[in-house]
């Protein structure tokens, strides 16, 4: 749940009201630590398979975050998606 509301506040999903991907660098910034927090404090207590899938996610997100900050001035406009051609 964390991991899809990160990607979803980096631009992976369209708002439903608008249509266009919701870009939030903020918010996906907290809830990156979020879980890189629950990574640390379940060292130890997850299958490896587990332990797999959430540093996999996080480097996922991680990336991603850092393309979009790369992108897009931190105090400029809010970046809107290329519109595709009809």
């Amino acid at each position: 749940m964390i991991g899809s509301n990160a990607a979803m506040v980096l631009g992976a999903y369209a708002d439903p009201r608008t249509g266009q991907p919701v870009i939030d660098p903020e918010a996906a910034h907290e809830l990156i630590d979020m879980l890189d927090a629950l990574r640390e404090k379940t060292v130890g207590n997850l299958a490896p398979e587990e332990d797999t899938m959430l540093l996999d996610l996080l480097g996922k997100l991680k990336m991603t975050y850092l393309e979009i900050n790369q992108a897009w001035p931190p105090n400029g406009p809010s970046p809107t998606p290329p519109q595709t051609k009809k």
